[in-house]
């Protein structure tokens, strides 16, 4: 006897993002995995222009990728779902497997040299997410330049916590995409926010962009 199929009249789109964010990823992580196999010549040698088209594929998957993540980041701090288990931590340590994961990530041909300098200082946070939020701060800066950018984040011990700025110089690109400001400057601030932070700039610059936000300090 066949069994009657239900389709929802209303749908709540974050609850739904949130749930099936495993199969809303796979397909890009499917076809980043098998370029990687093809671009390594897994499947025998390939032509110059060939490997230049892939790469641009790939790029462009990674980039799609970035987007759907950045979805289900916005879905689940929207509703409340993240949670925090926060651990005493050198900026030291953050900064760098920060960056290191940024790289990994990026899906632009322009060049990006990121540098950092940091005093000697704790942070109480959440290692997995507060790499997350500083990774979408330097996306957000960095949307507002093109062909070489530098992008150069600060962390200074003061009294009230640590501040972070990450800052970005090059050539201006006009108008940064308002899809790309809007995903990452909501994930980066909610973050700031589950951790007891604040934001204190937001600021376009003649080179490019500045955020700025403070941190608790570990005790």
């Amino acid at each position: 006897m066949p069994k009657e199929l239900k389709i929802p009249d209303e749908l709540d789109l974050n609850a739904f993002i949130s749930k099936e964010a495993h199969d809303l990823k796979s397909p890009f992580n499917r076809a980043l995995g098998f370029l990687k196999l093809v671009l390594k010549g897994m499947d025998g040698p390939i032509s110059d222009q060939a490997r230049e088209d892939l790469t641009i594929v790939s790029l462009n998957i990674q980039y799609s990728l970035t987007m759907i993540e950045a979805l289900v980041n916005m879905a689940r701090l929207g509703r409340g779902e993240r949670s925090l288990t926060a651990t005493p931590l050198p900026v030291d340590y953050i900064l760098p497997q920060t960056v290191s994961e940024w790289k990994r990530k990026y899906h632009k041909e322009n060049p990006v040299e990121i540098t950092y300098t940091s005093s000697e200082i704790q942070v109480n946070v959440d290692e997995i997410m507060i790499r997350q939020g500083l990774q979408q701060w330097i996306s957000y800066v960095n949307e507002f330049t093109q062909e070489s950018a530098a992008i150069e984040i600060r962390v200074e011990d003061q009294p009230e916590g640590a501040v972070f700025t990450v800052e970005s110089r090059g050539t201006k690109r006009q108008p940064p995409p308002e899809c790309d400001l809007t995903m990452y400057g909501f994930v980066g601030q909610k973050i700031v926010e589950l951790h007891g932070g604040q934001l204190l700039i937001v600021a376009e610059t003649e080179q490019g962009a500045q955020v700025q936000f403070r941190l608790p300090k570990a005790e």
